[in-house]
């Protein structure tokens, strides 16, 4: 009899285990579907510009193989996913973007659910049940995960964390199955993984810590199981960096050099890394705990740096430490607090400041992967509070609390990224020690400005004034960069005050020559004040910097026709073609001089 009713309750187990997978999916949906009426948000334009000039032809698709990501990494499957979607819809739509990324997450949900299934951390399969259920529950619903989630531009990040997860899960079938072959899939998905964004790369650990962790194996095991893990990692890291093609340095270990970002970029020492670090755990542990506190960007001097030794400092190393201690003392009684604290160590070190300088000091979205050992540390620590034993135990009412909680600040926090102004305007008030969250706004407005100056200029007017009062309140708390000069600039340029925006814009070049559009605008300064030829010089110094086709290259042309210089015009028409030769703005540029007749038609 006991058999009978032991067969019928893993009967039973088993039915649930394939029904949960579609219920978190479409839980997601429920959670995050109305993102699909929502509009472009924070940092879109890093994909809707960069693919405006990639073709819709096989070839362009290809050719995201060989390009950048925002001048600096490299995540051709995050734009080639982008690609695939403007090819079925015909253009990124908002809502469509919005959508896709929240069935991602579901999807997302449901490797999460498959792995802790294989994971087995408990004898008991009802236990296990349960402990995998809750983990994916509380990773639904977190907060600290919407700005991934209801972001068009974080799809970096789900991708990055769906393959990572798929890799692992690839990696511990292969090693509990004998089936070797899923090694090559192991490295396949790895790949795919970090061409999402490099934060996968903590899934080249979290296999060979599940198995040390829960799974029992002799000694010659062990070291065949080092064998194989050193040799696919070998593989991974050649293979990646030889289909990029990089030269010899991690695009993640270069300093940055923009103090309004990071103080340490103006103060890097060991001891200052190590101080920053400190404090960033702080706020990463607090992004878990708390369904509060997150902003679309930190940035100088949000977090202030402070001496090593600062009380503060102190005890958070303290407090580290003890938590460290509490963990392997209750390894034997449950291995997952050790095994959650490894890895989410493991998973946010890239996000500390200490092996190199983040931008914007920390960020809710870099917590996004290292939430999971959270969320497996949180029902670990539940089910032994609680004593939940199976599936039921979803029901506890202690535990519905704590879910509802994150579902209403989850939902709230949702709202906030309905599009980009929305969301500046709703954390604004909590970041007057922001440099750079004062100066986003301020473009933001000054952006918004130019495109109705002509159109709705009493709008526009209202907009220019606060780019400029923005742009006054980023300057209370950091002068010493270009951008917000610029931007005062320019606002005395909507102002017909060109002596004024002029001595604002080399005022920007003087704090950071290398920002090109101060640069260009000082062209333009120039250009109204009927001084050509300086106008030209400025033009064409930033013109010769430039990677791309931009601003600074079509107000050379503007200079060519508005000086009457048709043939030169031609003459810098093909120099562009020879620098810029699949650029489409500049092709469509092209067309539009040969429609006015500036450009003959050949």
């Amino acid at each position: 009899m006991k058999n009978k009713h032991q067969a019928r309750a893993t009967t039973v187990n088993k039915d649930i285990t394939i029904y949960i997978p579609w219920l978190l999916m479409v839980a997601s949906i429920l959670l995050y579907g109305w993102t699909a009426k929502f509009n472009f948000g924070l940092d879109d334009s890093y994909i809707t510009v960069p693919l405006s000039k990639v073709d819709n032809t096989f070839k362009g698709f290809l050719s995201l193989l060989y390009k950048w990501y925002d001048g600096s990494d490299y995540r051709p499957i995050t734009m080639m996913s982008f690609w695939i979607e403007r090819q079925i819809f015909g253009e990124i739509k908002p809502g469509t973007s919005h959508l896709i990324n929240v069935l991602i997450f579901g999807l997302l949900l449901t490797r999460i659910f498959k792995y802790l299934q294989i994971l087995r951390p408990f004898s008991d399969t009802k236990k296990g049940l349960l402990f995998s259920t809750m983990v994916c529950i509380f990773f639904l619903v977190h907060t600290n995960h919407v700005s991934v989630v209801a972001n068009i531009k974080s799809r970096d990040s789900l991708l990055s964390m769906l393959f990572g997860v798929i890799a692992t899960i690839q990696f511990m079938l292969a090693w509990d199955k004998k089936q070797y072959y899923r090694f090559a899939l192991f490295v396949l998905f790895m790949l795919m993984g970090l061409w999402s964004k490099l934060d996968a790369y903590s899934f080249l650990f979290l296999p060979i810590l599940s198995i040390l962790f829960f799974r029992e194996f002799e000694q010659k095991k062990m070291i065949l199981l080092a064998i194989i893990y050193l040799s696919l990692f070998g593989i991974i890291t050649h293979l990646r960096v030889q289909i990029m093609k990089l030269p010899e340095q991690n695009e993640y270990l270069t300093v940055l050099t923009d103090p309004g970002e990071n103080p340490l970029a103006a103060h890097d020492t060991l001891m200052n890394r190590l101080s920053m670090a400190c404090i960033s755990l702080f706020y990463y542990v607090k992004f878990c705990i708390l369904p509060v506190g997150y902003y679309f960007f930190f940035g100088y001097n949000m977090v202030p740096l402070r001496p090593l030794f600062h009380p503060i400092n102190i005890g958070i190393i303290v407090a580290a430490l003890a938590i460290l201690a509490a963990c392997i003392y209750m390894f034997k009684k449950n291995r997952l607090y050790l095994f959650a604290y490894l890895y989410f160590g493991l998973a946010i070190a890239y996000a500390l400041n200490l092996f190199n300088v983040v931008a914007g000091i920390v960020a809710d979205r870099y917590n996004f992967i290292p939430s999971l050992a959270f969320c497996i540390a949180l029902a670990a620590l539940l089910m032994d509070l609680l004593k939940l034993t199976d599936i039921k135990g979803i029901f506890n009412k202690y535990l519905l609390v704590i879910i509802i909680i994150y579902c209403g600040f989850t939902i709230s926090r949702t709202g906030d990224w309905k599009d980009t102004f929305t969301l500046y305007l709703s954390d604004i008030p909590h970041l007057e020690n922001s440099y750079n969250a004062n100066r986003i706004l301020s473009a933001a407005y000054v952006n918004m400005g130019l495109e109705l100056e002509y159109t709705q200029p009493a709008v526009a007017e209202e907009h220019f004034k606060k780019a400029d009062e923005y742009a006054d309140r980023a300057h209370n708390v950091y002068q010493n960069a270009g951008a917000t000069w610029a931007i005062k600039g320019i606002t005395q340029l909507h102002w017909q005050d060109n002596r004024k925006a002029l001595e604002y814009f080399k005022k920007s070049e003087s704090v950071d020559s290398t920002f090109l559009s101060s640069i260009n605008y000082i062209g333009l300064a120039y250009r109204n004040m009927g001084m050509m030829d300086s106008a030209y010089y400025y033009f064409h110094k930033v013109m010769l910097k430039e990677n791309f086709y931009n601003y600074s290259a079509d107000n050379l042309i503007n200079w060519y026709i508005d000086m009457k210089q048709p043939e030169k015009l031609d003459s810098l028409i093909q120099y562009y073609n020879t620098r810029f030769p699949d650029d489409m703005w500049l092709k469509k540029r092209i067309e539009e001089l040969k429609q006015n007749g500036y450009l003959s038609g050949k």
